[in-house]
């Protein structure tokens, strides 16, 4: 349970949880109960053979039959609800409200006076004003007879309808009259209920039912309300009933640890006739109970039981907070899930199980994780698969609070996350409190003043997506915007982080440049989640240099549910960028590139950038590329850190990689995986750290100890080093300025957990939690580097830049002069610029090719500066010899043709790469045609 819940909740969940076996299931499997001392009949359930994988099992995609997330328009109450039955087209709520009002209505506003007992149509979601009993207490639980004829009532009430009733009543579902000749009283509140046609089955806090002791447990006619024989004890409340399928047993959850005198840690089976203890298995596995735990609810689809619980305590009062699927007939489990969530209530359809909650850590069913602060991740409704699917991952809080039910069978999470607002009337800050449904719709009740964002108190419909599915992709606008980048003459980096849809894995994507939707750049279906949002990377190649392009995505479920992302517009680069370093980076796949240096730092690769978290820290020092300007950040070594606010799963195979310089003696992480943004984590390791000798290391932890490599030299000698962590399932390496130190093979699978990466700072296995030091480029890979491509990198980040060339030619005719510098390059890069100056005082021009015409003849002194992707520059200049045109005008007295051309070429060239400014000249070669006829 989350832990800023657990006093409040477990007070309330003490007092108030209740559970009634659905009308829906006992209509189905049921009937009317044997009379007592017939022969009880087994039946044999056969359920359908299921795929089950050695480890969580993917999240499903909602099957066909599964409900939209789409709330639909439901009466609303002023309160909350707590239980709910279905019956025919009828839902019954019961709970603790004074009025109802209609969908859409503002809170007190529309009201309809309604005691703690209501009932709506369930197909339009209006209220039914022929149903309104008058309950002066509160109502816990209600179910409907398999005929469909009466509605059991139980609660905290005294009176119904001013007519003394004591916890317990009955209503005609015909004409809504409270049942006269039931009238059975109780000494205590009346919190669970497992109904027949002809019998009554009652669990709660109560000692004396009708004058006649009875503990927690009773029943009795629903003709006259007298007690039967039925009797079994618990030692404390019974908060849930459910009979079997076939009838034969009653199984109890509550927080009794003692039934019919023997041990019963919160589940126990009981003889349906004659109230005898009946083995079931999975009372000695699934064990909440006492006052911090219990279960809190049974319901069955008639091929299982489903049960649910709550823990509070790290003393070991519970073991399950979560769902389970057990055999009706001996109890054996068929599943598991357990997502650290008080879970209230449970249906089944029989494909798809439904549950209310504040789930908040469902990885080891391969689910989301825990958030790191807050409900950033609680969910107060999932749904998961009836059948097996998997197995329990670890559970990486296992202990006294958590127990760890690694390699039990669980269900697939599915893809199904309504968003139910935490309500405030209870305050203990929950949502839904009871579910059920009928096959075709699933009704919550609750608390929670909206639903997906849309006023919608206490009470919400969901219903088959062949009904209603307008609940489309999350992200829209800037949220789904791309992020462009242009390092390379010609070509852009397109990455877009996908979307989430709440009812759907799979989203359609379309990435449009330039507004061309008929011709779409990318077109792919793509799987995510809303813990798990892969980035696409889309390399754009063969554009033109210095052209400008826009890029949007837009993504569309199944069902047609269009999000449309904001446009993005780019400069493609003209020349490659300054970086080699980066360049490479990029090209070996980097997931997470941060190039430090400022307090924000913007993630080159990915979408999760890193935030530096002590104001005591220093940017913008000089960073470890030598043909490189970009900048690291220093870290004081005792406060400061990096991390990214993005959560994710821990990698099992990756690369990190970063540079540093550090004299330190006392150490630190330069960087690594922790479960906190906070800089004291209780889970950390896939990192790189300086021990206080100077050495580095390199560790992952596994389920069976530690792995660490570590150097045999120091690296605290205050020059920038490159070291290189590589995991796969292969093993790990440890490389350091481009050369590999050593490797462990054959290892054991690493532990999962949900963290963060952090930079210069958090624990990690030494003592310091902070690095002194200056941590230039870092990034992150999603697969394990190999030598040579570690050996690049540090060949790229080292290498010195070599001065372009420049070399230009140059033809005059006249006073018009053509240049064309397309001679000069650059040994290791790419020319970034050309500068003309034409000897004459006039503007320069820009361009590799140009023409300039000059005013006058005379000789002119012609420069090119080229500039190379980093900035280094090389000049050339070359003597020109211009002469004014000649024009000759023919004699008037006949007709005469003269042409007089001149023509100069000039081939000289000089060259300054020495950057000292001194030029040598040559004189230029002057060629003059023939003098004319």
């Amino acid at each position: 349970m989350h832990r800023s819940y657990r006093s409040a909740s477990r007070r309330l969940v003490a007092t108030l949880s209740a559970v009634a076996l659905t009308a829906t299931a006992l209509a189905s499997s049921l009937g009317t109960a044997p009379t007592a001392g017939a022969a009880a009949t087994t039946t044999s359930v056969a359920r359908t053979a299921a795929t089950v994988t050695a480890g969580p099992a993917a999240v499903s995609q909602a099957s066909p039959t599964t409900v939209s997330a789409d709330a639909l328009p439901t009466v609303q109450i002023n309160g909350v609800v707590w239980t709910q039955a279905i019956s025919g087209n009828t839902v019954y709520a019961g709970g603790e409200f004074s009025a109802a009002r209609p969908a859409g209505a503002a809170p007190g506003t529309a009201q309809t006076r309604r005691d703690n007992l209501l009932s709506y149509n369930l197909t339009t979601g209006v209220l039914l004003t022929n149903f309104a009993p008058v309950l002066n207490g509160r109502v816990l639980a209600v179910a409907v007879t398999p005929d469909g004829s009466t509605l059991v009532v139980a609660g905290t009430f005294t009176r119904a309808n001013s007519t003394p009733r004591a916890h317990l009543a009955a209503f005609s579902t015909a004409n809504g009259k409270l049942i006269s000749t039931f009238a059975p009283t109780f000494d205590g509140d009346v919190r669970a209920l497992a109904v027949t046609n002809t019998t009554v089955y009652v669990g709660g806090s109560f000692h004396r039912v009708s004058g006649v002791a009875r503990s927690a447990l009773a029943a009795v006619s629903l003709s006259k309300g007298a007690l039967t024989g039925w009797q079994p004890t618990a030692d404390a409340g019974v908060r849930a009933l459910v009979l079997t399928p076939d009838r034969s047993m009653v199984i109890a959850g509550g927080s009794f640890t003692i039934a019919n005198g023997r041990p019963a840690y919160g589940l126990a089976a009981f003889g349906a006739f004659d109230g005898r203890t009946r083995p079931w298995a999975a009372g000695s596995q699934v064990r909440d109970a006492g006052p911090n735990a219990a279960i809190t609810s049974l319901t069955t689809d008639g091929k299982a039981v489903y049960g649910t619980g709550y823990v509070y305590s790290p003393s070991g009062a519970g073991n399950l907070e979560g769902t389970f699927s057990a055999s009706p007939d001996s109890g054996v489990l068929n599943w598991v899930e357990d997502c650290h969530g008080d879970t209230y209530g449970a249906y089944s359809d029989g494909s798809t199980v439904y549950t209310v909650s504040h789930a908040h850590y469902c990885t080891p069913v391969g689910g989301f994780p825990q958030p790191p602060v807050g409900s950033a991740n609680m969910r107060h409704a999932l749904a998961f698969t009836a059948a097996a699917a998997g197995t329990m991952g670890h559970d990486e809080y296992a202990g006294p609070k958590y127990h760890d039910w690694f390699g039990t069978r669980s269900p697939a999470l599915v893809n199904w996350f309504p968003a139910l607002a935490q309500g405030t009337y209870t305050g203990v800050g929950q949502a839904a409190w009871s579910v059920t449904g009928n096959g075709r719709y699933v009704v919550m009740g609750g608390e929670f003043p909206s639903v997906n964002g849309v006023g919608q108190q206490g009470l919400v419909r969901f219903a088959a997506k062949s009904t209603t599915s307008r609940q489309g992709p999350t992200y829209a606008g800037a949220a789904l915007a791309p992020r462009l980048l242009s390092v390379r003459a010609g070509t852009v980096r397109v990455a877009f982080q996908a979307d989430s849809d709440p009812d759907d894995t799979r989203l359609t994507y379309r990435v449009i440049r330039d507004g061309d939707t008929a011709h779409p750049i990318f077109a792919q279906t793509l799987t995510s989640t809303f813990w798990n949002r892969p980035t696409v990377v889309l390399p754009e190649e063969k554009l033109v240099p210095g052209s400008v392009h826009d890029y949007q995505v837009l993504a569309n479920d199944p069902s047609g549910n269009l999000a449309v992302g904001s446009i993005v517009a780019v400069q493609v680069a003209a020349v490659d960028a300054p970086s080699p370093y980066a360049a490479t980076v990029l090209a070996d796949g980097a997931s997470n590139f941060w190039r430090l240096g400022s307090n924000r730092v913007k993630d080159y690769a990915g979408f999760s950038d890193l935030a530096i978290t002590s104001s005591s820290t220093v940017a913008a020092v000089a960073g470890p590329l030598a043909a490189d300007s970009t900048a690291a950040t220093t870290f004081d070594g005792s406060s400061s850190l990096a991390t990214t606010r993005t959560q994710l799963t821990s990698p099992t195979t990756f690369t990190a990689e970063a540079w540093f310089s550090t004299t330190s003696t006392v150490g630190g992480k330069i960087i690594g995986f922790s479960d906190s943004t906070s800089g004291t984590s209780t889970r950390y390791d896939r990192h790189l750290f300086l021990n206080p000798n100077g050495m580095l290391s390199f560790g992952v932890a596994r389920n069976n100890g530690r792995d660490q490599i570590n150097t045999v030299r120091s690296y605290n000698d205050g020059q920038w080093h490159q070291v290189v962590g590589t995991l796969s399932p292969s093993g790990m390496a440890l490389y350091v300025d481009g050369t590999w130190i050593a490797s462990i093979h054959g290892t054991a699978p690493v532990n999962p957990y949900s963290g963060f990466w952090q930079v210069g700072g958090d624990r990690s296995w030494i003592a310091s939690l902070h690095l002194q030091a200056a941590i230039g480029d870092v990034a992150i890979y999603p697969t394990a580097l190999t030598g040579v491509q570690v050996a690049s990198h540090f060949i790229a980040a080292r290498a010195v830049n070599q001065p372009p060339s420049s070399s230009f030619g140059a033809q005059v005719t006249g006073s018009d002069a053509n240049f064309d510098a397309s001679a000069s390059s650059d040994p290791n890069g790419a020319i970034s610029s050309y500068a003309w100056n034409f000897g004459d005082g006039s503007a320069p021009a820009t361009t590799v090719t140009t023409t300039h015409t000059y005013a006058s003849a005379g000789t002119y002194r012609v420069t090119l500066k080229v500039t190379d992707n980093q900035g280094a520059t090389t000049s050339s200049t070359q003597i020109l010899e211009v002469s004014a045109p000649v024009t000759t005008t023919p004699p008037p007295t006949a007709p005469a043709s003269t042409t007089d051309t001149t023509s100069t070429t000039c081939t000289a060239s000089t060259t300054d790469t020495t950057g000292t400014g001194a030029v040598t000249t040559t004189d230029p070669t002057t060629s003059l045609p023939p003098p004319g006829p």
